[in-house]
């Protein structure tokens, strides 16, 4: 629900720059549409940010128990706490969360044929946040740059874009990891029963 959240409060942020860039008159928007501007982004903000803590949380906590119930089903070896904190170590948070939701996806037997979704989650994920982070530095570069802000404003509204677009792929793979992790319990709970599933 918080990605979903996440990925709705993305639409009306980028519509935002969208609006101010185009408003450009001569190579700079005018002083009302920059102080709209500022008025309505500060009120997204907060949203955004407790929107964003929410979807931390929550997803951390779903990938540490989807990795807990891996590991006691045999079909895992990852340790729940790297799983989670590997998120928070610079260089290795590029590539060591992809590679745990991999081996969560190939232990629980996700279909080899449907692995690029993660690829394209991941690579939608990364390539926002680093046109999110030349944005920002765009726009703390030279606040009176007309050439700043443009770059600033279009870098946040192909930002807002992947954000949306690696918002639904992570709620796919969530699903689709949910699905396996079900079909695997029914399976080890109907072989310790001694029924087929």
């Amino acid at each position: 629900m918080a990605l979903v959240a996440s990925a709705v409060l993305a639409v009306p942020v980028a519509i935002l720059n969208l609006w101010l860039y185009l408003s450009f008159d001569n190579g700079s928007p005018s002083l009302e549409d920059a102080q709209s501007f500022d008025q309505l982004n500060a009120l997204l903000a907060l949203p955004a940010l407790l929107t964003m803590l929410a979807t931390v949380v929550l997803y951390l906590r779903w990938l540490r128990l989807s990795v807990k119930t891996a590991n006691a089903l045999g079909l895992s070896n990852e340790s729940t706490g790297w799983a989670t904190f590997c998120w928070f170590i610079p260089f290795a948070n590029l590539i060591k969360p992809l590679e745990v939701v991999r081996g969560l996806w190939q232990g629980l037997g996700g279909p080899p044929e449907r692995r690029s979704m993660l690829t394209a989650w991941w690579a939608t994920w990364i390539l926002s946040n680093i046109i999110s982070n030349v944005g920002n530095t765009f726009a703390r570069a030279d606040s009176t740059s007309a050439t700043s802000l443009s770059v600033s404003l279009l870098a946040g509204i192909l930002s807002e874009g992947l954000s949306i677009a690696a918002a639904v792929l992570c709620i796919r793979v969530i699903a689709d990891i949910e699905s396996l992790l079900v079909a695997r319990r029914a399976e080890a709970e109907a072989a310790m029963t001694g029924a087929t599933p």
